[in-house]
């Protein structure tokens, strides 16, 4: 099976005269396409459904357009809180008996909530598909909650929400955080204010989240099997043919307004390293430019480490990622003992990419690198039925997953100078380290190189 899933995603080499080859065939991708169906259900309900034949493997995930964001402050644990204790038992499905079918049929089950989307998945042999699928049903439809797994999920929540800040380098999010989203942003949730949620909220709350989302907007279902669509197909159209939910407003999110006086969040701790966060606007997941986007990530960290790490020895741990949502959100992080000679070295790799400082052959490089990344997170069924949930919630199509390779081919030199202009110009920086020894003055100067940067 990952052989064949390998075979139809092949990654051509570099040709030896140093033009690209095409990352990927076109008649591949339009395999890809062809093996791919939707169809929608009367009651509003989307099946993605796609055939990977004589694999023997059956994945199904189905996705709620609800997470955190759409919960107003307050209240926004409780779908991580819910989702997290579904899978445990459900109607039906005591824990003793559902512990016991997932391990005698090797059945991986289980659901989270996310920001934007939350989700359920479960993953078995297709021979087992009629004893694993009615429980995942129960877990989706029917979660009973004890109160004593919400209890201890409750207890875990807390015990990792307080274990954050010991762990400075992670703790760093946080800070900036505090300054990057304004009170009330969708996608705002400290470590305080999520403790402080969890200790108001009970289980009555979380059977509460539930009945919200099987009332909110009929799920997206992804099934990536070798069995016969319509046998799957008949199977979930009797289980969730009849979803009573309706649709709702959908989310609206801005970018945080960026506010030159409100640059710099410090936690003061008196300790040798500096662990900074930069944070700022990026290009979101539906973006026209959002697979460009992508590769000047790829480039601007592997630059980042070439010039902060190999070149000047200021950290061993720097790097750069964007979170493509509904807005995109893009960061560095840092840890060093010279802050601020590492703020003078990352505004050079950031006055670097607006200009255009690499040769065809270098972005070409990036892209092979970059896309055999992206292949492989295809190589299971649950990974392909996770990137379909994802690509159809952002797009409302799941083409966008199988021409990415396409869209890839076309980014240029331009492309990765006009969007490093774009993004690389206001960011916030959240620091944990001893205020004494910190210059606030130097994040200032360090905005002001890189806006001016062209």
């Amino acid at each position: 099976m990952k052989k064949t899933l390998l075979l139809s995603f092949l990654v051509a080499i570099q040709s030896a005269t140093g033009g690209a080859a095409n990352l990927v065939k076109k008649e591949s991708v339009e395999a890809q396409k062809k093996a791919t169906t939707k169809v929608v259900l009367d009651s509003g309900v989307t099946v993605i459904l796609r055939r990977v034949p004589d694999s023997g493997i059956t994945s199904i995930a189905v996705g709620f357009d609800s997470g955190s964001a759409n919960m107003p402050a307050g209240r926004r644990v409780l779908g991580d809180w819910a989702m997290s204790v579904m899978a445990r038992a459900a109607k039906g499905f005591p824990k003793a008996k559902l512990n016991a079918l997932t391990e005698r049929y090797s059945i991986a089950m289980g659901c989270d909530g996310g920001i934007e989307f939350s989700n359920c998945a479960m993953t078995s042999l297709s021979p087992y598909w009629s004893q694993a699928f009615p429980a995942f049903v129960a877990v989706v439809k029917n979660p009973t909650f004890d109160a004593t797994d919400v209890r201890i999920q409750k207890e875990r929540m807390v015990a990792s929400f307080q274990a954050m800040s010991e762990n400075p380098g992670s703790w760093s999010n946080d800070v900036v955080n505090r300054i990057y989203y304004p009170a009330g942003h969708p996608y705002r949730l400290l470590r305080d204010e999520a403790l402080g949620e969890l200790g108001k909220l009970s289980r009555d709350d979380v059977v509460a989240y539930h009945k919200s989302l099987m009332a909110g907007p009929p799920p997206v279902i992804v099934v990536v099997s070798d069995m016969e669509d319509n046998v799957v197909l008949a199977d979930i159209r009797k289980s969730f043919g009849s979803w009573t939910g309706k649709p709702r407003d959908g989310l609206v999110v801005e970018n945080p307004a960026f506010d030159p006086a409100n640059i710099l969040s410090i936690e003061d701790r008196d300790i040798p390293t500096a662990y900074m966060r930069f944070k700022f606007p990026a290009i979101g997941a539906a973006g026209k430019d959002s697979v460009a986007s992508r590769l000047v990530f790829e480039v601007f960290n592997e630059e980042l480490w070439d010039e902060v790490r190999t070149r000047k020895s200021l950290s061993y741990g720097v790097g750069a990622a964007q979170v493509q949502m509904r807005k995109g959100i893009g960061s560095i992080s840092v840890s060093t003992s010279k802050p601020q000679e590492t703020l003078d070295a990352i505004a050079s790799v950031i006055q670097k990419m607006k200009r255009k400082s690499f040769t065809q052959a270098e972005l070409d490089r990036f892209k092979v690198v970059f896309s055999t990344s992206y292949f492989l997170t295809q190589e299971t069924h649950g990974g392909i039925a996770g990137a379909l949930l994802g690509t159809y919630n952002y797009y409302g199509s799941t083409d966008p997953l199988y021409d990415l390779p396409a869209d890839l081919e076309r980014v240029t030199i331009d492309d990765v100078q006009r969007i490093s202009q774009e993004l690389f110009k206001q960011m916030r920086v959240g620091v944990v380290y001893a205020k004494a020894k910190f210059n606030p003055a130097w994040v200032t100067s360090f905005n002001d190189k890189i806006k001016s940067a062209k």
